[in-house]
């Protein structure tokens, strides 16, 4: 039998401040999409779990989200949760200065640094035995093949969980459910223009929180209030 293979091309664009990453949910979602599609289509993949380009020849379903028609059963559903992007989860989140090449000028600052996804894959399925099968088969894709994948996106897998099931009742049938939770690092780039970090540089809070006359901006009515 041969051994699995999916392209090699990389998901997006070589360098790192071309990716969406304020969009990164989405971004993981659509690169994950493209994988599972790349290998369910390859002929490693057997023929009643095959993925088509054309939908009429398709045997299994891959979303990023729940289609507006009836989903095609089996299928596999992409979907992240809330990223954690707290203080101790962003490691060296750094702020690199730019400068005005013509004038030498400070421009603003780029700002960088990693969030954490938590990322879900389900199958659904008509029948017990295909969420075994499919499952198994969806692990041993996620762990051999979309990991390193992932890895040159400079989107580290931390963490594979895999073999929680259950059962659901949609579009008036049980349908069968197998999990692959996966905790996908990704990174933010962005740059920040000087006159608003200058701006910020001028703000006092302490003033604005406490004052005597108890309005939100000494002296000045909130214009939402007028």
């Amino acid at each position: 039998m041969p051994a699995p293979v999916i392209t090699t091309a990389p998901l997006v664009s070589s360098e790192v401040t071309a990716k969406l990453y304020l969009g990164s949910s989405e971004y993981v979602k659509m690169a994950m999409v493209f994988c599972l599609r790349q290998a369910f289509s390859h002929t490693y993949t057997p023929p009643e779990y095959h993925y088509d380009s054309v939908q009429a020849k398709r045997q299994i379903g891959i979303y990023r989200a729940w289609p507006d028609r009836v989903p095609l059963f089996p299928c596999i559903m992409v979907s992240t949760k809330v990223g954690d992007g707290s203080i101790t989860s962003l490691g060296d989140e750094s702020g690199v200065d730019k400068f005005d090449d013509t004038t030498g000028d400070q421009s603003g600052r780029t700002y960088w640094g990693t969030i954490s996804m938590p990322t879900t894959l389900t199958v659904y399925t008509d029948t017990p035995a295909d969420r075994e099968r499919l499952g198994d088969l969806l692990f041993i894709y996620v762990r051999s093949l979309f990991k390193d994948t992932f890895n040159r996106e400079r989107m580290p897998f931390l963490s594979i969980q895999t073999g929680a099931d259950g059962e659901e009742f949609i579009h008036g049938k049980n349908r069968y459910i197998y999990t692959v939770d996966l905790m996908i690092q990704t990174e933010f780039n962005y740059f920040i223009d000087w006159s608003l970090l200058d701006l910020f540089q001028t703000i006092n809070i302490q003033e604005m929180l406490f004052k005597v006359d108890g309005s939100d901006e000494a002296g000045q009515p909130d214009p939402g209030e007028a």
